[in-house]
């Protein structure tokens, strides 16, 4: 396997560093609902991702910024969020279910 960066982001980022992740054999079809077990797990994430959300409007927080700032660098679908942002606004949603 090989991961390519191109030199614009180079030139965008030139101290960031990338770091990548393998998993194999990790089974992402099941249903948390169906599942007791993974539905806990899930909701233990979402309870610890909250601890990093002081309020609802966790935009203004200064990582979340920084990561924006970056994001707005790239050519994106308009209205599209960087993966810190979707995640927190993902778990953010679920506060109600839990």
């Amino acid at each position: 396997m090989k991961v390519h960066v191109k030199d614009d982001f180079w030139q965008l980022f030139p101290d960031a560093q990338i770091s990548v992740l393998v998993v194999k054999g990790l089974n992402n079809t099941i249903d948390e609902s169906d599942d007791p077990y993974f539905k806990a797990l899930l909701d233990e994430g979402t309870k610890k991702a909250r601890t990093f959300i002081p309020d609802e409007n966790f935009t203004q927080n200064e990582v979340i910024q920084e990561w924006r700032q970056a994001f707005t660098k790239f050519k994106t679908k308009k209205g599209a969020r960087s993966s810190i942002e979707a995640l927190l606004n993902k778990a953010c949603k679920s506060r109600k279910r839990i």
